[in-house]
């Protein structure tokens, strides 16, 4: 995304060949710019959005679906910078995080529940959506119903509630057996 600089040009084409202004398509007459093949009056070489003089800018850039537009860097990077997956606002200044196969401001990749900002760069995914590591357990079940705590390693389920083994022998006094040793 390098800006192109803006160069007059004195019209040195023939008069049966006269060039003409891409806007007006009048004749430019001997004073004009050339930007990449394209002419114009020096006061028809404004962006496409604004409409502010490019030349007086010294600067433009060229869209990258239409060669035949110009803009200003401002209206150049709210069309064409990619988008925050979060706040859907262009990316133009400053990093970006890319996760998930997404693009995100670095102040907007946080937990979609609880907009927390994640501990050493670790993020959960459901549903394509980055969470921290306790609203991941949330939404999968894996919290012990005993000590709320998440679910590592085994766990034992009474009941259809999830609890971690040492959690449910001192609830029920009991010792949780393997299932190789149920199967005895």
């Amino acid at each position: 995304m390098t800006p192109g600089a803006v160069t007059t040009t004195a019209n040195q084409q023939p008069d049966t060949m006269a060039a003409v202004c891409e806007v007006c398509r009048e004749s430019l007459g001997e004073e004009y710019l050339s930007v990449h093949g394209c002419k114009f009056h020096v006061s028809h070489f404004v962006c496409h959005h604004c409409q502010i003089p490019l030349y007086a800018l010294g600067g433009y850039f060229r869209d990258p679906n239409n060669g035949k537009r110009f803009y200003c860097q401002r209206d150049y990077l709210q069309r064409f910078s990619p988008r925050c997956q979060s706040c859907n606002m262009p990316i133009t200044t400053g990093e970006m995080t890319v996760a998930l196969g997404l693009k995100y401001h670095v102040e907007c990749f946080v937990c979609t529940v609880c907009r927390s900002p994640f501990i050493g760069d670790v993020c959960y995914e459901r549903d394509g959506k980055p969470l921290c590591e306790w609203h991941w357990h949330v939404q999968n079940g894996t919290l012990c119903a005993e000590c709320g705590k998440s679910i590592h390693s085994r766990c034992v389920i009474v009941r259809n509630k999830k609890y971690h083994v040492d959690c449910v022998e001192a609830l029920y006094n009991v010792k949780a057996l393997s299932p190789d040793q149920v199967k005895k």
